[in-house]
């Protein structure tokens, strides 16, 4: 199981080379325990080996929901059957250039840029392009709306926990977030609202010219244990925001904030070793496109085989038994 609210089914997906399908915004149900979370950001699917497990999984788990705020059209077929179908001749734009102002590692960069000619190679139409979008608006406002609901989960704890809960008891994240959302006024998150949706709009006008888009997931492979803990020093809620979204997937948030599908495919590995995938988004509710994609990419750059240094399943990286 993985869920998606800003990167965490493909962030997850990239570092550990296996398959992440971000489904459309609605596809998979959440209730009734659940609302959805902020504004529909948070999706639920699956992390998997392979393109097959990942579509039989959305034939199980997707579904209308009775109520829901937000649902996705109903697939023509299984989205079993698109594994090994023909995707046809897709229009794939492709860009590497971060929309923050943090760079990308070179070899993320070389991994589009590889995937790419792949795609050419299989016939795709195949050419450099981006939706272009205001950065430090889009910023702003999605961290105002993502952190809008920490107050009432808070709340919600309190009554479950029957104690007031205080900056002993949440990492300074938590508490940072908590803070900035009650001094958050309706106007204020109003403003955000809106602001975010016609980013959104614009974003995915895009895809009335092009069938996919490629990306890097992140701007580098796999961090170092520690980079994200929520204790460490940051300024603010956009600091902390930076950190983790914009410091490691700044290409992946804009897709839960306009719903569309997603998918990080383990593509090549870096020079230490470590996994590196790509990141491919199509229009909204065609999940069966990207996974007819995936699975081409799948017979053409097969990642099954690929073991790390020390793996659990070659008896020479174990350790003595401890009993």
């Amino acid at each position: 199981h993985a869920s998606d609210g800003g990167g965490s089914i493909r962030t997850p997906a990239h570092c550990c080379g296996v398959f992440g399908l971000k489904p459309s915004r609605g596809r998979n149900p959440v209730g009734p325990q659940q609302f959805g979370g902020p504004f529909g950001y948070g999706v639920h699917h699956v992390s998997t080996r392979s393109v097959r497990d990942s579509a039989a999984f959305l034939d199980v788990l997707h579904g209308d929901e009775p109520g829901a705020w937000y649902r996705a059209p109903p697939p023509a077929r299984h989205f079993a059957q698109e594994v090994g179908a023909d995707p046809g001749r897709l229009r794939i734009a492709f860009s590497s250039a971060s929309p923050s102002p943090f760079a990308t590692s070179p070899e993320c960069v070389a991994a589009v840029e590889e995937a790419a000619r792949l795609f050419e190679s299989l016939g795709h139409h195949v050419e450099e392009a981006a939706p272009c979008y205001d950065w430090e608006a889009f910023r702003s406002a999605f961290n105002d709306n993502w952190v809008a609901g920490v107050p009432y989960r808070i709340a919600h704890l309190e009554s479950l926990l029957g104690f007031r809960i205080g900056p002993e008891h949440l990492e300074p994240c938590n508490w940072v977030n908590l803070q900035y959302a009650r001094s958050m006024t309706l106007e204020h998150h109003q403003r955000s609202m809106a602001r975010l949706s016609a980013l959104t709009r614009e974003v995915e006008s895009f895809f009335q010219h092009w069938d996919v888009l490629l990306t890097p997931v992140n701007r580098g492979p796999a961090n170092r244990l520690g980079v994200l803990s929520p204790d460490l020093a940051f300024e603010g809620t956009l600091g902390y925001w930076d950190r983790i979204c914009a410091g490691v997937g700044p290409y992946l948030p804009i897709f839960n904030a306009n719903g569309q599908p997603a998918m990080s495919v383990p593509f090549t590995t870096s020079a230490e070793g470590l996994p590196i995938g790509i990141h491919c988004v199509t229009r909204f509710g065609d999940e069966a496109a990207l996974l007819r994609l995936a699975s081409q990419i799948e017979s053409a750059r097969p990642w099954a085989h690929r073991r790390p240094p020390v793996h659990v399943a070659d008896p020479a990286t174990q350790g003595p038994a401890v009993l």
